[in-house]
């Protein structure tokens, strides 16, 4: 389609090798945006795991469950309760351990 401001005017064309780079550019972010979506939903699924699930008030809470190697069922054994922050999630506070 040909607007008035471009009557008479010879079109110009892109080069062979320029449409070439911009496809190959656009290739590699179109990659590049795929491999992050992977990554991400990858990430995601890791961290939002849980073991299971209670409801406390009407609201479903997520929990993980950690027996170390070490546990000896004959053994009495203390238990340790870790309950993450307002913006973590069960199994992003399984990684601060100290």
């Amino acid at each position: 389609m040909t607007t008035i401001a471009d009557r008479g005017r010879p079109r110009r064309r892109l080069s062979t090798t320029l449409r070439r780079v911009l496809r190959g550019a656009l290739a590699v972010c179109l990659t590049v945006l795929a491999l992050a979506a992977v990554l991400f939903a990858v990430v995601w699924r890791e961290m939002s795991r849980a073991d299971g699930e209670l409801v406390v008030g009407g609201e479903r809470r997520s929990y993980l469950i950690h027996v170390p190697a070490s546990y000896d069922a004959g053994k009495p054994t203390p238990l340790v309760i870790s309950i993450h922050g307002f913006a973590n999630w069960p199994a992003h506070q399984a990684l601060n351990r100290r």
